[in-house]
């Protein structure tokens, strides 16, 4: 129930208002943050993690997602 809910306001409060091109990475980041949220986060260390999954985003979109959150 509370992934629902983290999705439907993912998709209406994020990736519709600010027209996000990559919401898989926008999820996988929030599922990070939410999994960990006592826990340092580091955009390098998402990003090579995305990467080695087989998922891609560019650093800056990352900031920027991360910024959105």
């Amino acid at each position: 129930m509370l992934r629902a809910c983290v999705d439907v306001v993912l998709r209406r409060d994020v990736v519709e208002r600010y027209a996000v091109t990559n919401p898989v990475a926008l999820r996988w980041m929030v599922r990070q943050l939410l999994g960990n949220a006592a826990g340092s986060f580091s955009i390098n260390r998402f990003h090579a993690d995305l990467k080695s999954q087989g998922f891609s985003a560019a650093k800056d979109t990352l900031h920027t997602y991360l910024g959105y959150l």
